[in-house]
């Protein structure tokens, strides 16, 4: 696991599963860890969850924080590889632009 500090805490990512990746906020004051997720009864364990992402093959499934936002490369089979963002609590998705819109590059 790794982990981008913060002077009130860090986004983590969970090791990848079947599902993808599970992004986390780990809060340094109260010392918890918590899925960038606001569904009530989710179990954070699917593609359902808000705070999954796909790691997209031989991306590293990595992410960048800069000016409040997450920036991240991701995949699927239908539009390739594309940059996303989301806000600091994982909502607000914005796609900017497909980089390979061949899935089998």
């Amino acid at each position: 696991m790794w982990e981008k500090l913060f002077w009130r805490g860090s986004y983590n990512c969970s090791d990848e599963n079947a599902y993808g990746k599970i992004l986390y906020y780990y809060d340094v004051n109260s010392e918890t860890v918590t899925p960038l997720c606001s569904k009530i009864d989710c179990k954070h364990n699917n593609v359902e969850c808000e705070a999954y992402f796909d790691a997209g093959g031989e991306n590293d499934g990595g992410f960048v924080y800069y000016k409040h936002r997450l920036y991240m490369i991701s995949y699927d089979d239908t539009s390739g590889t594309k940059l996303i963002s989301f806000d600091e609590n994982g909502h607000d998705k914005k796609e900017y632009c497909v980089i390979n819109d061949n899935p089998e590059y």
